[in-house]
């Protein structure tokens, strides 16, 4: 099994999650307890997730969640994905503003987890939410116990494309216990895999650096930097594009500036590049990596850059780069201009102007086309 990122095809679940994350920005600021984040925030969830709250035999709510002859601990839902009645997934809410943050209440979930399978049931993951972030968790390490640390964190207000594949894992519809116990096992390591790797990258071990040389024959003295510049050059490079793991571009150790400046955006605009963004990762080849620097995010495909973003809150819209031949676009005044001849304005030649009154069908083609232009040219290398 890979949790590779795939193209998701069920339109209808994408855009239900979407309709939360639309909820969740509008509503939050005004949500003043528990009760509230249960009715505004999770309960629209579990309806796009495919789990109707008003259906008993589906959705429990406030269920006993004590060892048997008592009736003291209650978790807020039990899910019963399947018609065999078993509890599969068991979810507490804590509301988003309380002072505590989510996985202090870790310790809870756990004993309900506890409680319920030592009742010979198959309960098999446990969720902690304050309705924004989701932190699943399951008993990886050791049988009965839920892990201490979640194999997944999912925070609605900031999808990324894999995220919308990850949660549809879990929905009613296609959730499959081996499977997502797979799935969350290798995402476990997976992720600590990468996050080894990311670590050795910035700040190369004498372990792991003695190793690497050992395995390929590295003996020549007093070139450890060269030797560190292969590492990060070559080594991790050919681990990322093998695995399709998007790992940032970590030699730009300043990458926060336009990202700053995209989360001063208004939501609507937020959302037209999330749209572009998801739009970039469904095409093929699955090789794309995205790449934040000091002023832009870029998509390479074979690291050619095919699309970079400038965010400018100011006049709220997004100046978007791609290399695209004159004879392949119709320039439009105020939507696209060429700059191929005035000056550094990305790593294309031609300018899209993106506002909230944007076609965003006619940015999805000229970035398709940018796209192509810059993958066929690799495979021409090639040849």
């Amino acid at each position: 099994m890979s949790y590779k990122y795939k193209t998701i095809n069920n339109t209808h679940f994408i855009e239900a999650i979407k309709c939360v994350s639309t909820k969740i920005q509008a509503s939050k600021d005004y949500i003043e307890n528990e009760a509230q984040t249960k009715q505004v925030l999770i309960n629209p969830f579990l309806y796009a997730m495919g789990y109707d709250p008003t259906d008993h035999f589906v959705v429990q709510v406030e269920a006993t969640a004590d060892i048997p002859d008592h009736n003291g601990m209650k978790v807020d839902y039990i899910l019963y994905p399947k018609e065999d009645r078993e509890p599969t997934i068991l979810i507490e809410v804590k509301y988003h503003k309380n002072r505590e943050k989510l996985e202090n209440y870790f310790k809870q979930l756990k004993l309900y987890f506890q409680n319920i399978r030592s009742q010979e049931k198959r309960v098999e993951f446990g969720i902690l939410t304050n309705g924004i972030e989701y932190r699943f968790y399951t008993d990886l390490d050791k049988d009965n116990l839920l892990d201490k640390e979640p194999f997944m964190v999912i925070n609605l207000e900031k999808l990324t494309p894999k995220d919308f594949e990850y949660l549809e894992k879990f929905s009613k519809n296609s959730i499959n216990i081996e499977e997502a116990k797979s799935f969350a096992l290798e995402k476990k390591y997976t992720d600590k895999l990468v996050a080894y790797f990311k670590k050795e990258i910035e700040n190369t071990s004498e372990d792991f650096s003695k190793f690497l040389k050992t395995k390929i024959g590295f003996n020549k003295k007093k070139s450890n930097k060269i030797f560190k510049n292969i590492i990060i050059k070559n080594i991790f490079r050919t681990f990322t594009e093998n695995n399709s793991i998007l790992i940032n571009n970590i030699e730009n150790k300043n990458k926060t500036k336009n990202l700053k400046k995209f989360e001063k955006l208004s939501f609507d605009m937020k959302t037209i590049y999330q749209d572009l963004e998801s739009f970039i990762f469904t095409l093929k080849p699955n090789k794309i990596d995205k790449v934040e620097t000091k002023l832009y995010t870029g998509f390479k495909v074979y690291n050619r850059c095919f699309a970079d973003f400038i965010f400018m809150p100011k006049e709220n819209k997004i100046h978007i780069t791609v290399s695209v031949s004159l004879n392949q676009i119709t320039l439009k005044e105020g939507f696209t201009r060429d700059i191929g001849n005035i000056g550094n304005h990305g790593n294309g030649n031609i300018q899209i102007f993106c506002t909230l009154d944007s076609k965003i069908q006619e940015i999805k083609n000229l970035i398709k086309i940018s796209y192509d232009n810059k993958f066929q040219k690799y495979k021409k290398e090639l040849s």
